[in-house]
């Protein structure tokens, strides 16, 4: 019998004692109906904690979720492993993969650290719960095999604030070389996600960037799967997207992810990643090849193009300002006479309407 996969989706709107948001919650119903359907996580072993599910007219201090809520959760997946552990040959494990998905308010006391703050958050008591310490401690433990963290908020420095720990007594288990993980962040640390209406509903731009690539746009065009590379590469190109001209000028607002690609491993398999709605494709019989543009300074006589092993893939065209050509997937430099190579990466990522990106060169 397998171990199974488990999945836990937090979304907080509402703060009584800080200001409402109004995105979070949607943005935890589309990953928990995604992560329940092609993310392949059974409903009894997936959790959707909104604020919403709890009394509106609650003061502060009892305002919820709370920490508790998450980590009675948490109690599950350590129940789970106590269990595999007596019964089975497993060892002290709970699961294969465990997702983790957190949108609500954020801070950062540090440029490596982050909490989610909590329903009964104030700014003088600030409740907080860190996802990547607990996703780092199920790492350390053992309990997980893979462990993919989302994480849509702020990371605002609030540097007289310290993320509350993991209560779980650290355990370094053998064997973590075998597991992987994967975390995706809206923001680095000091700067601020932002949501905003897209296609009708106020979403994180983050979150909405995310659930278009998990549902298609980042697969890779050879294999249909989309592994930890593809993910990343879609996320840090296309988030911008989703921001007007006014909010791509603002200095605080993150324009790209902090995406921490920690191990090599597939995300969402191909057939999965075709029934999630993404455009059809046949799988080609020759290497695939994307779109570059190259922007020639001066008059850009003699300009080459060599692949990672120094072979040469194309000289430039006499009398052209811009050299468009078609190149595999991997990592590339372009020479021009007299001026410093410049190496570029083919990363083979899609846009929100599945088109390939175009690399810009130059």
């Amino acid at each position: 019998m397998p171990l199974p996969d488990y999945a836990l989706c937090v979304g907080i709107n509402r703060y009584p004692g800080l200001t409402p948001l109004q995105g979070a919650e949607a943005d935890a119903q589309a990953f928990y109906d995604w992560v329940t359907s092609t993310g392949g996580v059974s409903q009894a072993n997936a959790k959707l904690i909104l604020s919403a599910q709890f009394s509106a007219g609650a003061q502060v201090a009892n305002a919820k979720p709370a920490s508790q809520e998450i980590w009675d959760f948490f109690e599950t997946l350590r129940a789970a492993a106590t269990a595999n552990n007596a019964n089975t040959t497993f060892g002290l494990t709970a699961g294969r993969r465990l997702y983790l998905f957190f949108s609500g308010h954020g801070f950062s006391p540090t440029v490596d650290a982050s909490g989610v703050l909590m329903a009964n958050a104030e700014r003088d008591t600030p409740h907080n719960l860190s996802p990547k310490a607990w996703a780092d401690r199920f790492y350390e433990n053992g309990l997980l095999e893979e462990i993919l963290l989302f994480q849509d908020a702020c990371r605002e420095q609030v540097s007289d604030v310290d993320v509350t720990p993991p209560y779980f007594k650290k355990s370094v288990m053998p064997g973590w070389r075998n597991r992987k993980r994967f975390y995706a962040f809206a923001a680095k640390s000091p700067l601020l996600a932002i949501e905003k209406p897209i296609a009708g509903i106020v979403r994180g731009v983050f979150s909405a960037t995310l659930m278009a690539g998990l549902k298609g746009a980042a697969r890779h065009p050879v294999t249909g799967e989309i592994t930890e590379t593809q993910l990343k590469s879609y996320l840090m190109a296309n988030m911008s997207a989703l921001m007007s001209s006014v909010e791509l000028a603002n200095d605080d607002y993150s324009q790209r992810p902090e995406v921490l690609d920690l191990d090599p491993f597939v995300i969402v398999p191909a057939a999965s990643a075709a029934a999630a709605g993404a455009t059809s494709f046949a799988l080609p019989t020759s290497p695939a090849t994307f779109p570059v543009r190259v922007a020639m300074s001066g008059s850009g006589a003699g300009a080459k193009i060599f692949d990672g092993a120094r072979n040469l893939v194309g000289t430039s065209p006499s009398g052209v300002t811009e050299w468009n050509l078609e190149l595999p997937l991997g990592f590339f430099e372009l020479a021009v006479p007299g001026q410093d190579g410049k190496l570029f990466k083919v990363s083979g990522a899609h846009d929100s309407t599945g088109q390939p990106e175009v690399v810009h060169v130059g």
